[in-house]
């Protein structure tokens, strides 16, 4: 290698751990190789915490738990599947841990300090589920009256004077559920809304909104019992935009920081039976 190509590499190297520098790790039940992550809508997810990027895992023995144990997911599935033995794990590069949002999840006052820091704080869904609603719902309060009404039993001219109010900073008194303030009634019903329509809208909306303050996902505290069997870190990570995770293996190209690919300018490609497709967030860490 040439001064000049070591000095090349050396830069690539460099550009690669300032723009993707926290190693993770994502697992997938697909029987299939991949390039590329994308998003899924909510009404693929299901969840809203899953519409809302791509999860990934710090340790890679959550990241290879997590398919296997999706719902809907048994041996004979994904047998069916044609997954065979454990599911995939990539290795792969995601932003600075300084760029996520820290995901709210509470501690329990009853838990005990010595359990596990997973078992201590509110499970990660709910509590990712309730910020999407706080950030959401005052960039449309409409969505909020809809809910009020589809949800809440509200009245319909109630609804839109109730999710004002709320969002102003008001209390107001639910005929169902005594008086809240937007953030008390977050904080205990979630806000999750019941169409289809508002959930992804919902979620888009969040997301846009901590994409524009400069964040690049959420940091949380997976909370789930199965996942963490044999992990020791339950730290995970949802990544907004699918153009900022790459394999570890690729080479670092700055003309590539938007591309999706996850082996973006990795050359030698051809032969070496990676499929060139698009891989949505099912049931997969």
């Amino acid at each position: 290698m040439s001064k000049l190509d070591a000095a090349r590499k050396l830069l690539e190297t460099l550009a690669a751990a300032v723009h993707l520098p926290t190693k993770a790790y994502h697992g997938t039940a697909s029987k299939d190789a991949f390039r590329a992550f994308e998003n899924r809508p909510v009404s693929e997810a299901h969840m809203l915490d899953r519409a809302l990027g791509t999860h990934a895992a710090k340790d890679p023995a959550l990241a290879s738990s997590f398919p296997e144990n999706w719902i809907g997911y048994d041996e004979k599935n994904l047998a069916q599947s044609g997954v065979i033995g454990r599911p995939r794990v990539y290795p792969v590069q995601i932003p600075d841990e300084t760029s996520f949002l820290q995901a709210v999840q509470p501690k329990y006052p009853n838990r005990s300090s010595s359990e596990p820091l997973w078992r201590q704080v509110a499970t990660d869904q709910f509590a990712i589920e309730r910020m999407i609603a706080e950030k959401g719902y005052p960039m449309n309060p409409d969505m909020l009256a809809r809910y009020l009404n589809e949800a809440r039993a509200v009245e319909g001219r109630d609804a839109g004077r109730m999710a004002s109010e709320m969002l102003k900073g008001g209390r107001v008194n639910l005929p169902v559920d005594g008086p809240h303030t937007f953030d008390s009634f977050i904080r205990n019903f979630g806000g999750k809304p019941y169409n289809l329509a508002d959930k992804q809208e919902l979620t888009d909306l969040a997301r846009k909104g901590w994409e524009d303050e400069g964040y690049k996902g959420i940091r949380y505290i997976n909370t789930g019992p199965t996942e963490m069997t044999n992990a020791k870190d339950p730290t995970s990570y949802i990544v907004f935009d699918p153009a900022n995770i790459r394999s570890r293996f690729a080479q670092f190209d700055p003309r590539k920081m938007s591309s999706a690919d996850l082996l973006a300018s990795l050359t030698g490609l051809a032969g070496t039976g990676v499929a060139a497709n698009v891989v949505r967030q099912q049931g997969q860490q």
